[in-house]
């Protein structure tokens, strides 16, 4: 219950001390690997690239309109959603993307801290009961 509230102010510290679990992941390689699993022509709705980052599990996948969508889950449980606004996003702006998401996720993952950036939207779901 306190971390829960913790978070929800804002002031959760960060795992492992001071040091930022975003530092450690390669967004680069991530989009690489991303665009190459694209390439197999993989139905809407269905997972494209998941990564075990921290506590969360983060997905990415397209919805039905298109657009990718990156879900955040603790134990099951959806906690973050992130929409980017273009169908098509350049390699360049996929990385910046990712390295929003997972510097929010490494830092402090508060829903009084969700990232406000013009290539996505940011969704807060809520904490499992």
């Amino acid at each position: 219950m306190f971390d829960r509230l913790k978070s929800l102010l804002g002031i959760r510290p960060t795992p492992n001390g001071d040091s930022d679990p975003a530092d450690s992941v390669d967004c680069q390689q991530m989009v690489a690997n991303i665009r190459r699993r694209e390439r197999d022509e993989i139905p809407v709705g269905r997972k494209i690239y998941d990564l075990q980052f921290g506590q969360f599990d983060v997905t990415l996948d397209r919805e039905f309109s298109g657009h990718y969508r990156i879900s955040v889950f603790q134990d099951h449980h959806k906690i973050y959603g992130f929409t980017i606004n273009d169908k098509e996003i350049s390699d360049e702006n996929f990385v910046k993307v990712w390295e929003i998401v997972t510097k929010f996720l490494g830092k402090n993952p508060s829903p009084k801290h969700l990232p406000d950036h013009q290539l996505m939207k940011s969704h807060f779901f809520g904490y499992p009961k």
